[in-house]
């Protein structure tokens, strides 16, 4: 609530929130694959992304808290 109105968030799961962000950009590499020591491959996780998509990702969360569309917990656990 605020100023005891009931604020409608666009976005309430950690999915919704990524999902929004991969639909903003969708030139940034969702997935893709990272060799492993024994010359296997893995999926890429979120620190194995480039600077430049997690960079985009921080500023994309930090504009839908400062906006309202999520809250400020989710804003500080959401992950890539």
């Amino acid at each position: 609530m605020v100023g005891g109105a009931v604020v409608k968030r666009a976005y309430t799961t950690q999915a919704q929130v990524r999902a929004a962000f991969w639909d903003a950009h969708p030139k940034a590499l969702r997935t893709f694959s990272v060799p492993t020591k024994g010359g296997r491959r893995r999926v890429a996780r979120q620190n194995d992304q480039p600077a430049d998509t997690r960079v985009a990702f921080v500023g994309f969360i930090d504009h839908l808290d400062r906006s309202g569309q999520i809250s400020t917990q989710l804003a500080a656990c959401v992950t890539l």
